[in-house]
């Protein structure tokens, strides 16, 4: 994935300052307070946008966005130079294609199906400082898949995700990068086979554009360190979700509930050391200012305000890789969202007195880690002919601080609602020709809860995946 790196402005300190405030308060500062700080956030990122040199392209859902990938340092690939429209021109492309059998434990629900993903990225070379970079990826996947949303997991059977980036690189001098860029990304999800495309409840489209710098610390030899900061905006929207209150009225006070302009700003430090220690630590700040969405009353009742979210992500990332075959990876995340979303449940009664009205109730906080290890063996049989075999875990715990577990009834308890996230995983990579690889890859997941409703959303399940097939990357 490519690293955005830039040098701090005040108005993003400010920002960032600011965030961390309202995080660590919230619970102390209501009311006019909330207001008011929420209307500073606002402008205050506004006003970075404008002043920045910098940003980045970056999406949520994690683990079901592809990455951009595109080279640091283009200025080591030569041009095709074929040609008058071509010479300029350096193509990077990678495909992968797999035949995959998925099955979701405790159910009928296997699936013989596959994926296909890719990216290209016809980049256009100005000079040595200066490149225009056109970027498309694309992903199908047919397989037993669990994609989390708000209230909980929604299982799939296929899915598409393409995103598409214009970006222009400027290399200022040989510590300073500037990269601005706008994107677009659409989310496709079926359910069933009888389901058809671009009709999901779940399904999304972006448009955003970003601006990013990078800024080199130091270079020793293969050893380098730099620092990062990037901003990017970019509006969302679910064309087809309508929630059960919008159904039920002829005159719904919203209408796009799900639909959100976000705000992200970023600060990070990556050390690189490919014979030692390589360390990347992120810091960044999502904020979601809902287009239609209400706050509810504790009465059930819309309020005028809307809805208004903000997530701090914490990554950090280890990479130890000694004299030998083996490497050693450790990645961390933490995440903190605040939202000033409640939730008011009827329990699907006439009667008001067993009404249950949850306050912040989107509010979490979640830490995911994730061990690996890479041993890759030369084939001596050149340049980039290894075979490499990865594998790892991950372990990821959600803690809600207000939303409370539900037994299998829909009662609800005293205790607030814990998940956790189990992974195991593998990959092995053959070469067969320089650029293409023979793919054998599998995984495990379990997903526990001690929420026990699940009748509309999934709390507790496990999946794997078993695939083969190919990569190839020029």
């Amino acid at each position: 994935m490519v690293k955005s790196l830039y040098t701090p402005t005040p108005a993003i300190v400010k920002l960032w300052l600011l965030g961390l405030i309202f995080a660590f308060t919230r619970h102390c500062f209501v009311g006019i307070l909330f207001v008011v700080m929420k209307k500073i956030i606002c402008l205050i990122t506004a006003i970075s946008l404008i002043s920045l040199s910098s940003s980045v392209w970056a999406q949520e859902n994690k683990g079901y966005i592809l990455k951009q990938d595109v080279p640091e340092y283009l200025e080591v690939r030569e041009p095709l130079g074929i040609g008058p429209l071509l010479k300029n021109i350096i193509l990077l492309v990678d495909f992968e294609a797999f035949l995959t059998y998925s099955r979701l434990l405790d159910s009928k629900n296997d699936t013989m199906g596959g994926s296909v993903s890719g990216s290209v990225a016809p980049v256009y070379k100005i000079n040595k400082q200066n490149y225009i970079i056109p970027f498309y990826s694309g992903q199908y996947n047919k397989s037993r898949q669990a994609i989390t949303q708000e209230e909980g997991a929604q299982l799939y059977t296929e899915t598409q995700l393409h995103n598409t980036s214009l970006e222009y690189k400027h290399i200022v001098n040989d510590k300073l990068i500037l990269k601005p860029n706008v994107f677009a990304t659409w989310s496709f999800n079926k359910e069933t086979a009888d389901e058809k495309w671009h009709s999901g409840l779940y399904d999304y489209h972006d448009l955003g554009g970003s601006f990013n710098a990078t800024y080199q610390l130091k270079k020793q030899g293969l050893k380098q360190s730099s620092v990062s900061l990037s901003s990017q905006y970019y509006r969302r929207e679910y064309p087809h979700f309508q929630s059960l209150i919008s159904l039920a009225s002829i005159t719904a006070a919203e209408t796009d509930e799900k639909d959100y302009d976000g705000i992200r700003n970023t600060l990070g430090y990556s050390y690189l050391n490919p014979d030692g220690l390589s360390l990347e630590a992120d810091y960044s700040l999502l904020l979601k200012i809902f287009i239609d969405k209400k706050v509810i009353g504790s009465d059930g009742v819309l309020k005028s305000d809307k809805r208004f979210d903000n997530e701090h992500t914490f990554d950090l990332n280890f990479k130890y890789s000694p004299p030998g075959a083996l490497s050693y990876i450790l990645d961390n995340q933490y995440v903190l969202n605040i939202s000033d979303q409640n939730f008011y449940d009827s329990l699907s009664t006439l009667s008001l007195s067993d009404d249950v009205f949850t306050k912040n109730y989107f509010n979490y906080q979640s830490y995911q880690a994730t061990p690996r290890l890479v041993y890759t063996k030369d084939l001596g049989r050149g340049k980039d002919m290894a075979l490499v075999v990865d594998g790892g875990y991950s372990f990821l715990i959600r803690l809600y601080g207000d939303r409370k577990k539900q037994d299998g009834a829909g009662n609800y308890t005293n205790k607030d609602q814990l998940d956790f996230q189990h992974q195991v995983f593998g990959r092995v990579s053959y070469p067969l020709v320089k650029g293409l690889d023979l793919v054998f890859k599998g995984d495990y997941s379990i997903y526990k809860s001690n929420q026990l409703f699940d009748r509309y959303y999934k709390y507790n399940y496990d999946i794997y995946n078993v695939s083969v097939g190919i990569s190839y990357e020029y």
